[in-house]
């Protein structure tokens, strides 16, 4: 189609002239069409040593219709923020010393939404609805990241553990980690989830 439409424009052109403009307009168009990265990347259960996936659940990558029966309704913001598809990723461990298999549990979401600014938005939107009203305030439970800024990651301490937002790329990232009486240990384990992913979507991102 490409090479047809450079051909009957320019007639005068020679053959080895329009197969050369052919072929690199024949890879520009493949560029332009190619698939998304793959989400399966971001897959963690065989990637961090002392945790396992929870066979409860199933690790599948979905649209975004998917979604509106695990979160009952929920489901609504994701979608008009234009999320494309998602996983749901449960393990079971810990790779703090004091762990056994099975003292922690991580429960996480991950989400594609096709482009950074898309992804960005959305990450805006549910820190300002989820987190602690008042970054000042240290008795409110906000939890920040040396390592990330925050318009990155955030999180807050919940019952036995914590919770966790951030965006890398065209991509956020939702978890709970539970099970801990040390909220240290519980932000320290926090933070290799959230290196883990960025340094994986740098490395999807250079290809």
């Amino acid at each position: 189609m490409c090479l047809e439409k450079i051909v009957g424009r320019h007639s005068s052109f020679s053959l080895i002239t329009a197969l050369s403009a052919g072929a690199i307009l024949f890879l520009s168009c493949e560029k332009a069409s190619s698939p998304t990265p793959p989400l399966s990347d971001f897959y963690l259960s065989s990637q961090l040593a002392g945790w396992v996936p929870d066979s409860t659940t199933p690790l599948d990558i979905l649209p975004v219709d998917k979604l509106y029966g695990p979160l009952d309704g929920g489901a609504d913001p994701f979608d008009k923020a234009g999320l494309l598809t998602w996983f749901h990723e449960k393990m079971n461990g810990g790779t703090h010393p004091t762990a056994s298999s099975g003292d922690y549990l991580f429960d996480g979401y991950v989400h594609d939404y096709g482009t950074p600014e898309k992804a960005r938005a959305l990450f805006a939107k549910k820190v300002a609805s989820d987190m602690p009203g008042d970054p000042l305030d240290t008795a409110s439970g906000l939890v920040r990241f040396s390592t990330f800024p925050d318009s990155e990651a955030q999180g807050k301490m919940v019952l036995e553990g914590v919770m966790v937002e951030a965006t890398f790329g065209q991509y956020y990232f939702e978890f709970n980690l539970v099970g801990y009486t040390d909220p240290g240990i519980a932000v320290a384990e926090a933070g290799k989830f959230l290196s883990w992913y960025k340094a994986a979507e740098a490395k999807q991102r250079k290809g």
